[in-house]
């Protein structure tokens, strides 16, 4: 999968996108959906009522191991190399998906997407003014940016909408 255009590995990327947001929003509607946010308020409680919750976490970290697999394997066949530091290092692939999630809004089809528009330039922002300055500074500046949207909204950005209606509410009054 070598394209002579870039163009057509950002068409392939952003069905890729389509395809795994289609696919969170058909879980998180299913009954598999209900068992997991059970099983996430209380596992004992969705013991319980009948949620099978060894069999349902199994299937959860299956589907999710075979999308990141797949995602893995376009993003090797755009990249053409990466080493097991790229992937699994401090600043690595892995960290970046997991803090576009955390920002984003975990939980949430639209967050992780609009993670990514804030985390991604803003590592390249960090990376270009602060690179020059002085070993791992850009790193430091980019963590430090990211622990302050953390601690304004730990529920990510998805969770500033509703607090913003409810302000406006209140200033109406």
């Amino acid at each position: 999968m070598q394209f002579a255009d870039t163009r057509a590995s950002y068409w392939l990327m952003l069905g890729a996108l389509v395809v795994v947001t289609l696919i969170f929003i058909a879980i998180k509607r299913s009954r598999l959906g209900y068992r997991l946010r059970a099983i996430k308020e209380n596992a004992d409680a969705a013991e319980v009522i009948g949620v099978d919750t060894t069999r349902t976490k199994i299937v959860a970290a299956v589907i999710s191991g075979a999308l990141t697999a797949a995602l893995g394997t376009l993003y090797a066949q755009f990249q053409f190399f990466f080493d097991p530091d790229t992937v699994f290092g401090v600043a690595s692939i892995s960290v970046r998906m997991a803090m576009i999630a955390i920002v984003g809004g975990i939980g949430t089809a639209a967050g992780p997407i609009l993670g990514a528009f804030f985390v991604i330039p803003l590592e390249e922002i960090a990376n270009q003014v602060f690179s020059a300055q002085a070993a791992g500074l850009s790193q430091l500046v980019f963590g430090v940016l990211l622990i302050l949207v953390i601690l304004v909204e730990p529920r990510g950005f998805m969770a500033i909408g509703p607090r913003i209606r409810r302000l406006l509410r209140r200033e109406e009054r």
